[in-house]
């Protein structure tokens, strides 16, 4: 059986967090129709995503 560190469960959180903030800033930019933020609030979304793929990846154990 395999068991995340605990700083990876911390790493993982920190992303997600971001991520969650980064969905908000998109929903507000398509609200007001700025495409241009749209865009760059996704990209940054997608940035985070793939950090995250990697950090688990990882498969730190304990």
């Amino acid at each position: 059986m395999h068991y995340v560190t605990g700083e990876t469960k911390i790493a993982a959180f920190k992303i997600l967090v971001q991520m969650n903030e980064n969905m908000n800033k998109l929903a507000e930019a398509m609200k007001i129709g700025d495409l241009d933020s749209c865009s760059e609030w996704n990209e940054k979304n997608l940035q985070a995503n793939k950090e995250l793929h990697r950090l688990l990846e990882k498969k730190e154990v304990s």
